[in-house]
Order: C-alpha cells, then sequence, then structure tokens
C-alpha cells in the first residue's frame, strides 16, 4: 500500500507559524502535536516569518 503524500493549504502553513511564534512550545512538540514534519514547521516558519 502506498501512502500518499499530505498537501498543506497557505491557512494551515500560516496557523502552523502563529502557533511556533507563540513561543510557548518548541517545534519538536509542536510538530508532534500537529502531526507534521518538524521541517515543516521551521520552512514555514522561514518563508512566512
Amino acid at each position: 500500500m502506498v501512502k500518499r503524500r499530505r498537501r498543506h493549504s497557505a491557512a494551515q502553513k500560516l496557523r502552523i507559524v502563529l502557533k511556533a511564534l507563540e513561543g510557548s512550545k518548541t517545534i519538536g512538540q509542536l510538530s508532534s502535536e500537529l502531526e507534521i514534519h518538524p521541517n515543516l514547521t521551521r520552512s514555514a516558519n522561514c518563508t512566512l516569518g
């Protein structure tokens, strides 16, 4: 069985960045909570932040 790649919209990425900017959690904690890879958090933050 092939696992499909998930696609994140701009709205989802913005929500991730806003949560990351709050600073209450580390990138690792935030990534595991949102079930995303930590690199997505970093790249979205660099792109939008």
